[in-house]
């Protein structure tokens, strides 16, 4: 089964974020120093973060509920973790990669061949995400 990036970038930006925190796939926090809560259900990697005129690139950490997705190749999924770039100017977004891991600690890379960017869905969790990283980096 593919997952459809496109999808899942719909999915993230229209259901309601419910989480605080992320557990990762042996049932702990990840490292809270690395790892910072944008909102709730999401959260981004601070030693991934590049900005580049207006753009700000990180990898972002969402729960398997957060894109209705619980399942992939009959095995199933802890968290999707994705490479998102947010063009602060134009207000778009578009996936770089991203990697699905399961509760039996595999994981499935996913490359985004296209780049193509995407809008921003209007009161989002994306919305909220892309508002905290354009500010706080530029």
């Amino acid at each position: 089964m593919k997952v459809n990036l496109k999808l899942v970038t719909t999915l993230i930006l229209s259901v309601p974020l419910t989480t605080a925190c992320l557990i990762n796939s042996r049932g702990g926090v990840d490292n809270e120093n690395r790892w910072e809560s944008v909102t709730d259900g999401a959260l981004y990697d601070k030693e991934t973060v590049s900005v580049t005129g207006n753009t700000v690139t990180a990898w972002l950490k969402m729960q398997p509920s957060l894109v209705n997705q619980t399942e992939l190749d009959g095995k199933t999924i802890s968290e999707y973790k994705a490479m998102f770039a947010f063009d602060c100017k134009n207000r778009t977004q578009t996936i770089k990669s991203a990697a699905v891991l399961f509760s039996d600690g595999s994981n499935k890379i996913i490359e985004n061949n296209t780049q193509t960017p995407d809008a921003i869905m209007p009161e989002s969790g994306n919305e909220k995400i892309e508002k905290y990283l354009c500010n706080k980096y530029l």
